[in-house]
């Protein structure tokens, strides 16, 4: 878990990028890379990885499920 977090700015965006790449199924560590190293966008990764996909309605969906998660975290 330490190495697949590493380099994210926060939990919130570590767990969206983590449900992009389970609901898209693109590899979590290629949108990691894209997302962390290269410094693109979330939705211009998804978009690279998978471009039939609508990757603005995939990363509303996957920032929703972060903040539920989060949520749930902070009130455990």
């Amino acid at each position: 878990m330490e190495v697949a977090s590493e380099g994210f700015r926060s939990a919130e965006e570590f767990a969206t990028v983590a449900h992009a790449a389970r609901n898209t199924n693109v590899p979590f560590m290629l949108l990691k890379h894209r997302v962390v190293t290269e410094g693109q966008s979330l939705e211009d990764a998804i978009r690279e990885s998978k471009p039939d996909a609508d990757a603005k309605a995939e990363v509303q969906r996957a920032r929703d499920a972060a903040r539920s998660d989060v949520e749930a975290i902070a009130k455990a």
